[in-house]
């Protein structure tokens, strides 16, 4: 993990999407114990009121915003929240958010594949076009967008997910 000292001597920033639990939670536990000044978002925050008691026990600095990637409005306004609270300031941007869904292609409906796609691509796409002019106007920051091996190999019953993970890989690879 990275110095957490920023270049003008503060803790850095990170915005993660999805820390209610699994990776996203874990994630914001690790940047927290680093030193970072950690966002650790999610679509409810009262599911967040555990990793904020631990945050008080340890002495770490963590916020737990809303931040639903499926709604332009929440991204909107839980990056102002953190852009306000750190004086323009966002280092790194977790782009954890997503969930599987899992049967045959042919089962699934075109509402369903839209939802996977929302959540797990246009989640992402839409926390990028927030987060990075703040990192331009700082002239530095960081992007990690959490992916699967399904976006490099497919399996039978995970289609859709699939579909979703190969279009973050590409996304991710273009940006790179």
């Amino acid at each position: 993990m990275a110095s957490t000292v920023a270049p003008d001597g503060v803790a850095p920033v990170v915005l993660i999407t999805g820390c209610s639990s699994g990776i996203g939670l874990l994630t914001a536990v690790r940047f927290a114990r680093a030193g970072y000044r950690v966002f650790a978002s999610m679509r409810d925050p009262a599911r967040g009121a555990a990793l904020l008691q631990q945050a008080t026990q340890q002495g770490w600095w963590l916020r737990t915003p809303a931040l639903d990637v499926t709604r332009d409005d929440s991204v909107a306004d839980a990056v102002a929240g953190v852009v306000e609270e750190t004086k323009g300031r966002i280092d790194v941007l977790v782009n954890n958010a997503g969930y599987l869904v899992i049967g045959p292609v042919e089962e699934t409906t075109p509402d369903e594949l839209h939802a996977q796609l929302d959540t797990n691509v246009v989640g992402v796409l839409r926390t990028l076009r927030a987060v990075l002019p703040v990192m331009r106007a700082q002239r530095r920051g960081s992007v990690v967008n959490i992916s699967s091996v399904l976006g490099r190999v497919v399996v039978p019953a995970n289609g859709i997910y699939q579909t979703s993970k190969w279009a973050l890989e590409a996304m991710t690879e273009t940006l790179r």
